[in-house]
């Protein structure tokens, strides 16, 4: 079964729609749907939520392979609202001092034919450009759950298959935050269902 790990019910409304999922009986501590051999959770936002969500799905439904989808803000000025990668590697910008110690980088696991791009993921969020252009050195895009998944993931000897769509810049006006992430997700959904997987 594969699982699909997103942080929040407006990412996961095209998911939950389009793949027909279901509502699981017994949810708690996360809202679960299921169907047509996939099994999805909705994590909640930051690290540990993710982390949690993931371990739930494959040691109490039986995912065999994660697959973690949502948006994430570009910190690289060629990558443009809609764009998406899929990640190849995941750098914890929270967890180390950028003048300290080198960064924590996690490989990711990879599919072909897909464009890749580099993340960073975080518990606070990375607004003001300096901090987006601080961390640039490091990543292309940030978000605040894709690396817990993947030490989760490896934690149980499982795959995890990153894929996100650009949401914001260091450009986007705030008001626009929030429509933007219902449309990336929508794109999000056309692209894992025609180029990821076979429904």
């Amino acid at each position: 079964m594969d699982g699909i790990v997103i942080a929040t019910m407006m990412e996961a409304e095209p998911f939950i729609k389009g793949l027909r999922l279901e509502a699981a009986a017994a949810t708690k501590p996360f809202r679960i749907y299921r169907g047509g051999g996939q099994i999805l959770v909705i994590s909640g936002i930051g690290k540990v939520n993710a982390a949690l969500a993931t371990a739930t799905i494959i040691l109490q439904h039986g995912a065999a392979t994660i697959y973690n989808i949502g948006a994430a803000g570009a910190l690289s000025e060629t990558l443009k609202f809609g764009d998406i990668r899929h990640i190849s590697a995941v750098y914890e910008h929270d967890r180390t001092k950028f003048d300290a110690e080198p960064p924590y980088i996690i490989k990711t696991d990879v599919l072909d034919s897909h464009v890749t791009a580099s993340l960073a993921t975080g518990d606070i969020p990375i607004v003001p450009a300096e901090d987006r252009r601080v961390l640039s050195v490091f990543a292309e895009l940030v978000d605040m759950e894709g690396a817990a998944v993947v030490r989760a993931c490896r934690r149980y000897n499982v795959n995890a298959y990153l894929f996100k769509g650009v949401s914001d810049t260091a450009e986007t006006p705030e008001e626009e935050l929030i429509p933007g992430l219902g449309k990336v997700s929508e794109s999000l959904f056309e692209y894992f269902v025609e180029k990821v997987i076979v429904v």
